[in-house]
């Protein structure tokens, strides 16, 4: 979580969250945030009545399926410029013929996640998504 985003989620906290630890209170407010967000996900918004709080959660959402294409569009594009694409590239740095096909496709794999996931834990941790979270945490447990 950013330093930017610290005094917005104390003024928001719970009481129990408030009485944590600093270093486990960010694990606490992630879990509660994606409790939230895979409860909401599932049961298709039935306990939020306000167009606007679904409208940010659909767009929380759109993110994440965004994060998963992106992700399956890097991995493309590094396997194929890194192991099949520019010749003087590749050959000057390493001859990809010696590197086995689960080797170099794992590599490009990891760096996609690593990228996806970066992205979507920067945006999905916000203050606005954690009021909401807060503000239904009696109904979805």
């Amino acid at each position: 979580m950013s330093n930017y985003f610290i005094s917005a989620y104390r003024s928001i906290d719970k009481d129990d969250i408030d009485k944590l630890l600093p270093e486990n209170k960010d694990k606490a407010r992630k879990k509660m945030i994606n409790k939230f967000l895979i409860n909401t996900y599932w049961t298709k918004f039935k306990l939020i009545n306000d167009p606007l709080e679904i409208y940010m959660l659909k767009n929380t959402y759109g993110l994440f399926k965004f994060c998963i294409t992106m992700s399956f569009g890097i991995n493309y594009m590094l396997y194929h410029f890194l192991f099949k694409g520019v010749y003087e590239v590749r050959n000057f740095y390493f001859n990809p013929k010696t590197i086995p096909f689960g080797l170099k496709f794992g590599f490009t794999t990891f760096i996609s996640i690593y990228t996806a996931k970066n992205i979507w834990l920067n945006y999905c941790y916000n203050p606005e998504v954690y009021e909401l979270a807060v503000k239904y945490s009696n109904t979805y447990k």
